[in-house]
């Protein structure tokens, strides 16, 4: 998948070498504004997890305005 990011096919992107999504969202810097669009994982528990918590995330969001 790398090579073929590398090569454009998937138009702008990056792999990036997080397996934590609390330490890339702390070293990025990443906030609501600036969440990606796109998660592109390998295997679908961990998918599976990750749109968990993002929703989880938007409902606690939601509660606090």
């Amino acid at each position: 998948m790398r090579n073929i990011a590398d090569s454009g096919l998937f138009g702008p992107c990056e792999f990036l070498p997080y397996t934590n999504l609390a330490q890339f969202v702390q070293e990025q810097g990443i906030g609501q504004d600036t969440f990606p669009d796109l998660f592109l994982v390998l295997h679908i528990d961990v998918g599976n997890i990750l749109v968990k918590t993002i929703a989880h995330g938007e409902e606690n969001a939601s509660a606090s305005q």
